[in-house]
């Protein structure tokens, strides 16, 4: 909006064919704009305050895409391109090129903030992947960004936040940190490539490996129940055709990996016992491909010896079969460490490439599953992004 300029008439009268007020009675301000001065029974003409930078937009979820729920302490995937998410320098409405003006909320005013993580963030191009922390997930959620205040000037993020307290291990493997803070930096062989989300890491088959360790937060995870997920693209099957996604010590601890020796073409995963009385169970045959990227979980309690693992590949649960039935106690797995593409001895190498490795001390439902799947693989048709508000 432009105001109309504001104009005094200082002790002057003015008739038809009056002469212009001349020069002398003129000054500039520190804009440029003219301001006459009052004192040379001039006009003086004030400028407009400059219109409020802010911005904000509505992000309102596709209701079909949100299975089940209310999902409670949703971390929501945005990943957004748009010019107007680029600085004002490159043409964007974005007040700085760090993005420390770009925030969430549960209301358009931006009273009600929420806990978000910046994955990346590229001022040049307007791309944006953040990590939104939603109380309460439903169909009909919708929240808000926030951007354009110059005066926000420290950090607004809130990483450990994002991830509730069943979160205990989240590694998007842009870098060696786990989001959730409960782990120390991952020991990484590997280097970093474009991923699914953002950027992943490569491995080569032969010895690359990520060695996660052995804090306690990710000791025993399946102790009352967890599930650990991951995304990743296999390029082969993997050293021995049992290229590891994740291992914990296997027949003495857990692990899951990518097979074709077993069951051909399909995930397994093995949770050792006492007197190697492991359970192992697996997809069916034919289940994984290669050369694409699919996302797996696995939902497992191993206090309950009947209790099966489910497995999920992209976001729905496979028919698993049990091949070997767990026994009696099974297996404390904090004497070891936690390798990522491979196990500890590097026998057992992946090929191809990871991405976003969450470990959680509970067992995730099938429609969060699905729901993260939905989101995490399409955020585009995942909810839409309104004009500014």
């Amino acid at each position: 909006m432009r105001w109309l300029p504001l104009v005094v008439l200082a002790g002057c009268s003015f008739s038809h064919g009056s002469a212009p007020l001349t020069s002398d009675a003129q000054t500039s301000d520190d804009d440029g704009s003219v301001v006459m001065d009052p004192d040379a029974g001039g006009v003086v003409e004030i400028d407009a305050p400059p219109p409020d930078p802010t911005r904000v937009r509505a992000i309102a979820l596709s209701g079909a895409q949100v299975i089940g729920g209310p999902h409670a302490n949703f971390p929501l995937l945005v990943s957004l391109s748009a010019t107007w998410l680029r600085p004002r320098a490159n043409g964007g409405d974005v007040s700085r090129a760090d993005g420390f003006d770009i925030y969430f909320s549960s209301d358009q005013a931006g009273a009600m903030k929420l806990a978000h993580e910046v994955e990346s963030y590229v001022p040049a191009s307007g791309e944006l992947i953040a990590w939104v922390k939603v109380p309460s997930l439903t169909a009909s959620t919708t929240i808000y960004i926030h951007y354009g205040d110059p005066g926000l000037t420290t950090d607004p993020q809130n990483v450990a936040g994002v991830w509730s307290a069943n979160y205990q291990g989240v590694f998007h493997l842009d870098s060696a940190v786990d989001s959730t803070g409960k782990n120390t930096a991952a020991a990484m062989t590997s280097g970093t490539v474009a991923g699914r989300i953002g950027k992943a890491r490569s491995f080569d088959g032969a010895d690359d490996v990520i060695d996660l360790g052995s804090a306690s937060a990710i000791d025993n995870l399946f102790s009352g129940g967890g599930t650990a997920e991951a995304w990743f693209y296999a390029t082969t099957w993997g050293e021995s055709s049992h290229g590891r996604i994740f291992d914990k010590g296997h027949d003495t601890g857990w692990s899951l990996w990518v097979d074709n020796v077993e069951v051909q073409q399909s995930m397994g995963f093995l949770h050792g016992g006492g007197g190697n009385s492991w359970g192992f169970w697996s997809s069916p045959a034919q289940s994984v491909t290669l050369n694409a990227w699919h996302h797996v979980a696995v939902v497992y309690n191993k206090n309950t010896s009947g209790n099966n693992a489910t497995l999920y590949l992209d976001g729905s649960a496979v028919t698993t079969t049990r091949i070997d039935n767990p026994s009696g106690t099974m297996d404390d797995d904090s004497s070891h460490s936690l390798g990522a593409g491979n196990r500890a001895a590097t026998d057992r190498a992946f090929e191809g490439m990871l991405d976003e490795l969450r470990l959680s001390s509970s067992t995730r439902s099938a429609g969060w599953i699905e729901t993260g799947f939905r989101n995490q693989s399409s955020p585009g048709t995942f909810y839409t992004v309104s004009a500014p508000l």
